[in-house]
């Protein structure tokens, strides 16, 4: 089979011109059911320690049914402007159409839910865009010099415009009328191939073979065991290393389409560490409050990251509940449980003395 070389040519432009695109909104786009969003704020951000300015997204918009706890979502907000991307710390349904909670996880910035418009804390699920499905570190830098640096937008258009260009008018005079073709076939495969492993045996191809193969072996274990680069200085055993809390809650009451909804929300400041290894990485941390012994949870939480969180981290972890489910003269066990990768477990407790939180 022969495919005109001009063909090629014209798909490889549009493809680059989509990328370009993408990349320049660096926001949601509607070109497919998988999404793309950027990090623009300075660190530490909002999402801090979990995610880093740059950060590209990938989400997916779901029905409002399959969004749960620990789920970061995006979502829009009352007051217009950019979009904003937190964790769900608490769901309620109203007359079957569900509400959101949710939290930014940067203990210091964002130590109570997100306020929003006239429901305050509850987010309708018409104003949710998608839920991440996973990160791409640093990706979103690129778009963000384009977004917001003159020169770097002037510099990539100029050199976008030069290579089409380029293209369209690189044919010599006496090529015109004549029409050229990439074949695709076994034998052109074949001869590929041949010319590949030829190159190889090459002193340059040796280089090039070898500089490809170092760089993929350092990309993949500072992908996937970033612990292998991280030096642990303090000798810090993977776990938890501190759970701590405070007694000044956040209360939150509205009436929606006709139901009162009232609840109580604590921060529980949690620190970790997480060497970045096999076996030793964090899959999730759970965050579950009991009244006065009680074997049910008033309250659970889930925190997750799509991807190795290195080192010694804090965040700002949940206790959220009905306002009817504890009495202000009781006190809240808060049990912290660290789940790694290899299924091992790391608890800790700390307790919230709900009676100093008024009424």
């Amino acid at each position: 089979m022969r495919i005109k070389k001009d063909i090629i040519d014209s798909v490889f432009v549009a493809f680059m011109i989509l990328i370009a695109i993408f990349f320049v909104l660096g926001a949601v786009t509607d070109i497919s059911p998988v999404k793309m969003v950027v990090i623009d704020n300075r660190d530490p951000n909002s999402m801090h320690p979990t995610y880093l300015q740059g950060d590209i997204f990938a989400l997916q918009r779901m029905s409002p049914e399959d969004y749960k706890i620990g789920d970061v979502i995006v979502y829009k907000p009352a007051t217009g402007g950019g979009l904003i991307i937190h964790r769900v710390i608490n769901i309620e349904e109203v007359n079957g159409k569900r509400y959101f909670t949710v939290k930014g996880d940067n203990y210091v910035s964002n130590y109570e839910p997100d306020p929003y418009g006239e429901y305050r804390s509850f987010i309708s699920e018409d104003s949710v865009v998608g839920k991440i499905l996973f990160k791409i570190p640093f990706l979103g830098h690129f778009s963000l010099a384009i977004q917001y640096n003159n020169f770097f937008r002037i510099l990539v258009l100029f050199i976008a415009g030069g290579v089409m260009l380029h293209i369209i008018f690189s044919k010599d005079d006496e090529d015109e009328g004549k029409e050229e073709y990439f074949e695709i076939s076994r034998e052109r495969f074949r001869v590929l191939k041949t010319n590949l492993v030829n190159t190889l045996h090459t002193p340059k191809g040796k280089i090039y073979a070898g500089m490809v193969v170092l760089v993929v072996l350092i990309l993949i274990p500072a992908t996937f065991t970033p612990g292998v680069f991280y030096q642990n200085d303090k000798g810090y055993t993977p776990g938890l290393i501190s759970v701590g809390s405070n007694s000044i809650p956040s209360r939150s009451t509205q009436s929606i389409d006709g139901t009162t909804v009232s609840t109580v929300f604590y921060q529980v400041v949690i620190s970790f560490y997480d060497s970045g290894m096999p076996g030793g990485r964090m899959r999730s941390i759970v965050t579950e409050a009991f009244v006065d012994g009680s074997t049910n949870p008033i309250s659970h939480t889930v925190y997750n990251n799509l991807g190795a969180v290195i080192g010694v981290q804090t965040f700002g972890g949940s206790v959220i509940f009905d306002s009817d489910a504890v009495s202000t003269d009781q006190t809240l066990e808060v049990v912290v449980t660290l789940t790694f990768d290899s299924g091992e477990t790391s608890v800790m407790t700390t307790t919230i003395d709900h009676s100093a939180g008024g009424n």
